[in-house]
């Protein structure tokens, strides 16, 4: 569960923290789960342990590659089907309590092998592979290898972030082209302006850019980390963006963006809102 301890968020910086000396046990929140996602032709079954059912809470269900049907957003119930429609390549899962809070989250790709999936099962080579497949969507955004100092492609990279921050996170895909095709060593090196032919010299110093740009353009910091899959020899930088804790996040400039389908867009009034009472929604506690 997600809970302060003290009242001040920056207290356990001091030299002396309002808890200092008691000894806290943090337990990751139960109150639902699925327990099984079975996708078999357009039929996706759920399965769900409510163990707190005095609250209602909200399953959220989001197509990637459909143009027929965005979502389906349903009331939680031990079990649940939903009929998916037939183009899409894979389906994000949301479990969010009456907070707006996720609970839970998965992610299952439809698999040319086997069209039962358990979310237990899925590799994240594989999820790469169904991302860079599927496209871009409210959770993957694909932008190719960006020059140092070019300031309207960093900018994009940053309001990327932004947006997946303040919704509901997502990846970034750094190094593709707009359908999802890895550029390759050429284009790494361009973005560095370097000459060795050592492919970990190129990534380490876009990395290093990447963390710069995000880390100094961008408040608050976002939640996020970042790896490198290799595309048949040809090497992905993704950025897995968390959704923030801390919300609204802007860039350097003061701009919010959210996400919205495969846009990054200013939010509207409302969403604003929403934003600002995600912040204030925490609870506040002393721990004696």
């Amino acid at each position: 569960m997600r809970e302060w301890l003290i009242n001040d968020r920056d207290a356990w910086k001091a030299d002396s923290p309002p808890a200092n000396g008691n000894l806290l046990t943090i337990l990751p929140d139960s109150r639902i789960r699925i327990t099984n996602a079975t996708w078999r032709d357009s039929l996706l079954t759920l399965e769900l342990d409510i163990k707190v059912s005095e609250q209602p809470y909200e399953v959220q269900a989001f197509y990637a590659g459909s143009k027929t049907k965005r979502d389906d957003i349903v009331k939680a119930a031990p079990s649940l089907q939903l009929e998916i429609p037939a183009e899409v390549e894979s389906i994000y899962l949301f479990i969010i309590d009456t907070f707006g809070e996720v609970l839970v989250e998965h992610h299952l790709p439809r698999s040319e092998a086997k069209l039962t999936t358990s979310v237990v099962s899925i590799s994240n080579e594989e999820r790469v592979t169904a991302e860079l497949r599927s496209g871009e969507n409210e959770f993957v955004e694909f932008k190719p290898f960006v020059e140092a100092k070019d300031q309207t492609k960093e900018a994009e990279l940053v309001k990327t972030v932004v947006a997946f921050s303040n919704t509901q996170g997502g990846r970034l895909y750094v190094g593709v082209d707009d359908n999802g095709v890895p550029q390759g060593l050429s284009e790494l090196k361009k973005m560095t302006k370097r000459t060795e032919d050592n492919v970990e010299i190129h990534l380490k110093s876009a990395i290093d850019r990447l963390h710069h740009l995000l880390r100094t353009n961008i408040k608050l910091i976002p939640q996020y980390d970042v790896e490198v899959h290799d595309k048949e020899g040809r090497p992905v930088i993704i950025v897995n963006v968390k959704r923030g804790d801390h919300p609204p996040y802007a860039t350097a400039q003061n701009e919010y963006f959210v996400r919205h389908g495969s846009s990054s867009m200013r939010p509207e009034p409302d969403e604003l809102r929403r934003l600002l009472s995600r912040e204030s929604s925490y609870v506040v506690s002393w721990t004696l």
